[in-house]
């Protein structure tokens, strides 16, 4: 009986580990690049970019939105005058377009910014990947970090949001960004860590030993 207990719960274990958080309708991903690059270390003035990736994995989004919040509030200098969204990989679709543009706003009601993705987009269906981008300029000292959260409008019965930050530090020091090397591609969407699978991992792997230890002794 302990044997079969022992395997359950390893077998479980794993299942969470390796399936729990892939299964979610929608992800985003949000980095402070600069030549392509996410920023490690930057210093005020610095010109980056702002980058966004938002995709609904497996499901539909009726109204989809993103807030996007820096801290501190005047850590980024947002020029969104030259932000320009894309869905797909298609054509990238400028904020000061005058028939398509406005869709990157401050929002005075959410205190953030605010990427009116169904402005453009309307619904969207499964596997659609949209992208923006936001020339900013580094206009403070410390850790400078951008929420992003991708969701449906209040009124919709969708998916759940999906949330990412993104921080780095500021320096007074003079000269330019000190990127380092970083593996991380603008089209990744990394899931988030969360420590309840290598939790449960550990429990299945400590009941193993217990159970083999059990049956010896028997």
């Amino acid at each position: 009986m302990i044997k079969q207990l022992t395997v359950f719960l390893v077998i479980a274990s794993i299942a969470i580990m390796f399936g729990g958080t892939a299964s979610a309708a929608l992800s985003v991903n949000v980095t402070v690049d600069h030549n392509g690059q996410p920023v490690k270390v930057a210093h005020p003035g610095n010109h980056d970019v702002l980058n966004v990736v938002a995709k609904t994995n497996n499901e539909s989004i009726q109204n989809p939105q993103t807030l996007i919040k820096t801290t501190p509030g005047k850590g980024l200098k947002y020029d969104t005058s030259k932000a320009l969204m894309s869905v797909n990989g298609g054509k990238a679709i400028s904020n000061s377009d005058p028939k398509y543009g406005g869709f990157f706003i401050w929002s005075e009601q959410d205190e953030s910014w605010f990427w009116a993705i169904s402005q453009i987009t309307g619904a969207v269906g499964p596997n659609t990947t949209l992208k923006l981008i936001v020339p900013v300029t580094v206009n403070s000292t410390g850790k400078i970090s951008t929420d992003a959260i991708f969701e449906g409008s209040i009124m919709d019965d969708g998916p759940m949001p999906a949330e990412n930050a993104y921080t780095f530090t500021s320096t007074a020091s003079n000269g330019g960004n000190n990127n380092a090397n970083s593996n991380t591609d603008d089209n990744t969407i990394p899931m988030k860590d969360t420590g309840a699978p290598l939790a449960l991992g550990a429990l299945g792997l400590v009941s193993l030993i217990g159970g083999t230890l059990y049956s010896r002794r028997r």
